[in-house]
């Protein structure tokens, strides 16, 4: 087949692949099953306020407790597995004077956290429909991921009330 100028030679066993790594998603189950948030206690203490834990509570404790941790944590975790399902969709792909080597996989994972941090190098970039549109999603997520640091970053650095008593008076000095 014929796209932008090159040849893509479709594998099945790509789109297997690629749709196979979004079963990701039963490791993130896996997790909410065994966290200290999912404990009988806990469902005793959040069925007494009429709520039932998920794994979206699961996820706003964690990041309450230890932002940085579980930010850098899911940021590696979503790399990793776009950078793969960019590989198996732009290895196929040849044209005329491709310098891009999808095939070694740190390229697309370099491509994957330049992405995300939302920089842009130009140096490796998708050039098929499926790895652009797996581009536009990883940039989405970097944007979001981004601004949850700054936020949690802000909180860090906020005065609670008696340091801000202090800090004025310190000021006024």
């Amino acid at each position: 087949m014929t796209l932008l100028g090159g040849q893509f030679k479709f594998k099945v066993d790509s789109l297997v692949a690629t749709c196979s790594l979004l079963r990701i998603y039963h490791f993130a189950r896996l997790y909410v099953h065994y966290s200290v948030w999912f404990t009988a206690e806990t469902q005793l203490i959040c069925k007494k306020f009429g709520f039932i834990p998920d794994l979206y509570f699961v996820i706003k404790t964690e990041l309450k407790t230890r932002p940085f941790k579980v930010l850098v944590f899911m940021m590696m975790v979503i790399s990793v597995v776009a950078a793969l399902i960019v590989q198996s969709c732009e290895q196929p792909y040849t044209f005329a004077g491709n310098e891009q080597n999808f095939g070694y996989f740190f390229n697309p994972l370099w491509m994957c956290f330049v992405t995300m941090a939302t920089v842009g190098y130009g140096d490796y970039y998708p050039k098929t429909h499926l790895g652009r549109f797996t581009g536009v999603g990883i940039c989405l997520i970097g944007m979001i991921s981004v601004s949850l640091f700054v936020v949690f970053l802000q909180q860090l650095i906020e005065f609670n009330p008696k340091e801000q008593k202090v800090s004025v008076r310190l000021l006024f000095l």
